[in-house]
């Protein structure tokens, strides 16, 4: 399991949610982190993770009555993996990067139409704004990535996507 901070993310005191953070941790978790609302891409990229054997987690997923950045905190916590759109650079979202990265997540960042100089060097899922396209570089990325994966599902529904991508029957 990936090191779990201690620390809350606001302010210097010991996080309260270490004992749930624990036991809702595991290794099929991805956390997405998109825009809250009015996102395109939303459904596609949790049919993707679906595909691969795993478990899509959004904090929006959850109606709780806590700080939201606590609740955000929390579901980054109880993956290891992360998919990011930093498409609109949504602020929320450059934020859950930072802390992703901090945390030590292994993160597969979609590809904004400009990529902003504090991020140059990172590597980018590029999907053109096809919906196709982001499926199968998403799939892709989880297949070499995440070691939890389900691969033989996984290359069954890229293997899919590839023949309806190139109008093969």
């Amino acid at each position: 399991m990936a090191c779990i901070c201690t620390k809350a993310t606001l302010g210097y005191t010991k996080c309260g949610k270490l004992d749930e953070i624990l036991k809702e941790y595991s290794d099929t978790n991805v956390f997405v982190g998109i825009p809250y609302s009015n996102y395109p891409y939303e459904e596609s990229i949790k049919e993707v993770i679906d595909k691969a054997g795993l478990s899509p987690k959004l904090a929006k997923d959850k109606i709780k009555t806590q700080t939201l950045l606590c609740k955000v905190c929390k579901t980054i916590r109880i993956c290891p993996y992360a998919i990011i759109d930093y498409g609109d650079a949504n602020l929320n979202v450059v934020y859950e990067l930072g802390l992703l990265h901090s945390l030590g997540k292994v993160v597969a960042i979609l590809k904004p139409t400009t990529i902003p100089s504090d991020l140059q060097g990172l590597e980018y899922l590029d999907h053109n704004g096809s919906t196709e396209s982001l499926k199968l570089e998403l799939g892709k990325w989880l297949r070499d990535n995440v070691s939890s994966v389900n691969g033989e599902q996984l290359e069954e529904y890229l293997k899919e996507l590839t023949i309806q991508k190139h109008g093969l029957q």
